[in-house]
C-alpha cells in the first residue's frame, strides 16, 4: 500500500516551563493517518517559526537546530522509499516505529546508520564547534 506522507514540527505548547521552553515533537502524516513523536530537544516557543517548521534565527544554534530537523525529515522520507521499494506495507507507526529503532527488522529496514550518525554529531559538536573548517573534515 502506497501512500502520500508528510512530516512536519511543532512545539508542544503543553509542556511549556518557566523559562519557556517547549518541546518539540514530529507529526508524521501517512494517507491522513498521523503518528507523532517527541524528538527529545527544547527550543525557545517565540523563537519558533509555525509557518515553516523551524527555528527563526540566523545563529549557529538556529542553524544547526534546522539541520537535524531536515534530517529527521529525510530520514522518515527514506523510511518510507525503503517501504515502498520493498513493496511493504506504510504507514505513520511504521513509519514512527522504523525511525525510533523499533520494529524495523520486521520491515525490512537496516538500522546502519548509527555509524555515520555518531561521526555526523561529532563533526557537528565538536570540530567545527573549534573552528575548524569544514572543507579540512
Amino acid at each position: 500500500m502506497s501512500g502520500k506522507i508528510n512530516v512536519l514540527f511543532y512545539p508542544k505548547k503543553s509542556d511549556t516551563d518557566i523559562d519557556g521552553m517547549v518541546t518539540v515533537y514530529a507529526r508524521i502524516t501517512v494517507n491522513g493517518k498521523r503518528s507523532e513523536l517527541s524528538l527529545g530537544r527544547r527550543v525557545e516557543e517565540q523563537r519558533w517559526n509555525s509557518r515553516g517548521g523551524k527555528l527563526q534565527g540566523t545563529t549557529m544554534e538556529v542553524s544547526k537546530f534546522n539541520r537535524f530537523l531536515d534530517t529527521v525529515k529525510n530520514r522518515c522520507f527514506e523510511i518510507h522509499d525503503t517501504l515502498l521499494r520493498e513493496h511493504l506495507d506504510v504507514s505513520a507507526t511504521i513509519i514512527m516505529n522504523s525511525y525510533l529503532g523499533k520494529e524495523g527488522k520486521e520491515f525490512g529496514i537496516k538500522n546502519n546508520h548509527t555509524h555515520h550518525l555518531a561521526r555526523h554529531t561529532f563533526t557537528t559538536t565538536v570540530i567545527l564547534a573549534n573552528g575548524v573548517p569544514i572543507e579540512s573534515v
